[in-house]
């Protein structure tokens, strides 16, 4: 189903007021998307300084309220650093929980649980300020698939998250051009001091995936991330159904 008004902005497009993604970032939008980092935790609100501890464990994303067919609508979603440019994730075949519950989780019998790129979290090179991280949501089209030359993002060997991953051009290859249903972004500083580890953050008890700790150590950013190989977005109650 299209979705109205689901359009791309192009780089030299930009939006005088509300503005859902960073200044500089390949997609402007002003659709919003709202997303919580944990159970007790506020909405993400574009640009906020998000602490690093809560994003050890995968955002909560919402559904927008502007789709009729809310149980049935299914959605894409992806988190991106596009400075160094790294996929954190990429998550399909989410929907809605119910009529009553916005809550985006995978859609049952959705093979994986929908990922496609497990979870890596962020952590930006300590010392170096705020890093922005953003979050799009896309319509997914019907008997949507990666493109074959995509195919280096699926459960990608590395646990440090697809490398060089540029957003634009995949969502044209991938027929997804038009299907931008909301976005964010949030910013993220390392301050710990040298010798800390904040991956080691306990997870709700919810959470029951295994993770696995590495550090990238690419030009543009060293991250020390927490790899989820089971989950990426969506929930049940938060995060028990996955992320």
């Amino acid at each position: 189903m299209r979705v109205a008004a689901c359009a791309w902005a192009l780089l030299t497009l930009t939006w005088p007021v509300n503005t859902q993604t960073p200044d500089g970032f390949a997609i402007q939008s002003r659709l919003p998307l709202r997303v919580t980092f944990n159970p007790s935790g506020g909405h993400v609100t574009p640009g906020m300084l998000v602490s690093i501890n809560a994003t050890v464990i995968p955002p909560t994303l919402y559904a927008p309220t502007s789709i009729t067919n809310v149980t049935t609508h299914s959605y894409l979603a992806m988190m991106i650093d596009e400075a160094v440019p790294l996929l954190h994730c990429f998550q399909q075949d989410l929907v809605q929980a119910s009529s009553i519950n916005s809550t985006l989780q995978p859609s049952p019998g959705s093979r994986s649980q929908g990922i496609i790129t497990p979870y890596v979290r962020p952590q930006p090179l300590r010392g170096q300020g705020p890093q922005p991280y953003v979050i799009l949501l896309l319509s997914q089209p019907n008997n949507w698939t990666i493109p074959s030359n995509y195919s280096d993002i699926i459960d990608p060997k590395s646990l440090t998250g697809v490398v060089n991953f540029n957003v634009t051009d995949f969502v044209q290859a991938s027929g997804l051009s038009r299907r931008l249903a909301g976005a964010t972004w949030f910013r993220e500083d390392n301050t710990t001091s040298a010798g800390s580890n904040s991956s080691s953050t306990s997870s709700p008890a919810t959470v029951t995936a295994s993770a696995s700790s590495a550090v990238y150590t690419g030009s543009a950013h060293a991250l020390e991330v927490v790899v989820s190989h089971a989950i990426v977005f969506g929930a049940l109650g938060v995060l028990a159904s996955v992320i």
